[in-house]
């Protein structure tokens, strides 16, 4: 059965409004001289580690009335209700690395009243507000609100002294189309208590965008890099090669449909290159894995690096580096340029082990890495150890036997020799 917002389900609706005296503890906040405080909130969903973008979002309040069953914007010269006088824009900032959250105050003080009585208002988010490009994406909210306020005369003039809001969910314009604002033409199915709407408090107006931030760096200058350094007198810094796999976990909110199809399979390539950010030719790096699990797994030696240049922020890492005799493995981690944190260690007792670190982001607020520094433990020299040399061990052994043998017989031959007088 089509849900159309029927003159009926209005009059319930209008009628509700009008019990707001009694329910407006709950649905908003009184503010001096009687006024309602209706309050827009902005959030900007990002992953962990992103960075809050410099950015300002603007909302319209378009005003509506109820014709043949559903609201429309308001035709001009009307006179019940007559049009109302909306001085904006109504906008909410952001400075970089600001609070996720944004909120502006009492909206209504940019309206300006012509007349007593019941108004109608749809609350919407004027789209693509900052014109974001690669690397940055920003997902705008289609999240609509229709709002009632009701002004009376008093005292102070005319004043807003009650108002009710409903949350409304888009349609697919085929049916139930509630309200229709150009330009954007948004499409809003009927909002109806214990229907398909939902009534909330009026200060409870929250719009909320997606927002990613893809860290565009360099070999040299990579989103991520994983470091090998070792140390030791008797340390191969040439040809012994250590072990290491990567887990990635990208964000979900990196992969949506804005992106072009395989963008992330196409940038998110580890390389190796040595400290000075050069890539090594001919080195093999392995990535296995579906999104937003990867593996990573490759072998580096001294002074080398696996290098991601490309990253989403709030991507999350795990490395292991696997056990290598004599060596012992310490790792620092450091997340968007702060502070580091160690894991494993360089003693002794610590050699031929391996080290996992723990997860960690990749922000976009600094630089991003994990440090392994092993130091090779050479066993005390001790010379020549028999136990661990059988075949030198049986030399000596018949050595041994030889030498008996012959003082043996050189004896004998000495007792047959004749006596001399």
């Amino acid at each position: 059965m089509k849900k159309h917002f029927s003159k009926l389900t209005l009059a319930i609706a209008v009628a509700l409004v009008m019990s707001l005296g009694v329910a407006i503890p709950a649905l908003a906040n009184p503010v001096v001289g009687g006024a309602v405080n209706i309050a827009i909130t902005k959030e900007i969903n990002a992953p962990a580690g992103t960075v809050t973008p410099e950015s300002s979002f603007t909302f319209n309040l378009t005003q509506v009335i109820e014709s043949d069953g559903a609201y429309v914007p308001l035709p001009a010269g009307s006179l019940t209700p007559a049009a109302v006088t909306i001085d904006g824009p109504i906008e909410i900032d952001f400075a970089e690395g600001a609070a996720r959250t944004g909120q502006v105050a009492d909206i209504l003080r940019f309206i300006t009243w012509p007349h007593a009585g019941d108004f109608t208002f749809v609350v919407t988010e004027v789209a693509d507000t900052n014109g974001m490009s690669a690397p940055q994406y920003m997902d705008y909210s289609d999240q609509a609100f229709i709002l009632i306020v009701r002004v009376s005369n008093t005292d102070n003039g005319l004043t807003p002294t009650g108002a009710g809001a409903y949350a409304t969910e888009p349609t697919d314009g085929t049916e139930d189309v509630w309200v229709t604002i150009e330009p954007k033409l948004t499409q809003l199915e009927p909002g109806t208590p214990g229907d398909d709407g939902e009534l909330v408090g009026a200060s409870q107006l929250r719009f909320v965008n997606n927002y990613t931030y893809d860290i565009l760096g360099t070999p040299d200058d990579p989103a991520l890099y994983v470091a090998k350094t070792v140390e030791g007198e008797f340390a191969n810094l040439t040809t012994q090669y250590f072990d290491f796999t990567v887990e990635l976990v990208v964000p979900t909110l990196a992969i949506y449909p804005q992106r072009d199809p395989g963008f992330l399979e196409a940038t998110i390539v580890p390389v190796i290159t040595d400290a000075a950010g050069t890539v090594i030719p001919d080195r093999d790096v392995t990535v296995s894995g579906t999104f937003p699990n990867l593996t990573v797994t490759a072998q580096i030696k001294h002074d080398e690096r696996i290098a991601f240049p490309v990253l989403p922020a709030g991507t999350t890492f795990v490395v292991t580096e696997d056990a290598a005799d004599p060596y012992a493995p310490l790792a620092t981690v450091i997340s968007g340029g702060g502070d580091a944190v160690t894991f494993g260690s360089n003693a002794a007792n610590n050699a031929n082990t391996a080290l996992t670190t723990e997860s960690a982001l990749v922000s976009n607020a600094g630089a991003n890495s994990a440090s392994f520094l092993n130091v090779h433990h050479m066993p005390p020299f001790t010379g020549l150890v028999i136990g661990s040399m059988p075949l030198l061990s049986v030399l000596l052994g018949a050595t041994l036997v030889l030498t008996l043998m012959f003082a043996s017989r050189s004896r004998k031959r000495i007792e047959q020799m004749p006596a001399v007088a």
